[in-house]
């Protein structure tokens, strides 16, 4: 499949916390099968949204990712006002990412 129109592709990704060691396997999993299954022409860029905390780790693990159009984006980079609520009750970790993943397509994904 060859398209002209490509699209921007959003995932938050959090990997430390009880809910979370497990992700970074499956976003192996999620990478394989987009490797086997999808043009990856579709794909004009793929965001990934990060604590800053675990921005090094998950930058070398997503070398394995490297065949893919991957930014890395910290979730202090664009709101600020996250940094006055550290506090893991005060902005939960998936409330936090989902208003970032709509600041950035309200924003043209820039």
């Amino acid at each position: 499949m060859s398209s002209t129109r490509k699209i921007s592709a959003i995932m938050a990704l959090k990997i430390k916390g009880r809910h979370y060691p497990h992700n970074i396997g499956r976003c192996d999993i999620l990478f394989q099968s987009l490797r086997q299954f999808m043009d990856k022409e579709l794909i004009s860029e793929f965001l990934i949204i990060i604590p800053a905390e675990e921005e090094d780790e998950i930058r070398r693990h997503a070398e394995n990712w490297k065949d893919f159009p991957i930014r890395l984006i910290r979730e202090d980079k664009y709101l600020e006002k996250f940094k006055e609520f550290s506090k893991w009750y005060e902005v939960r970790p998936w409330h936090r990412q989902q208003i970032i993943k709509l600041f950035l397509c309200g924003t043209g994904c820039q």
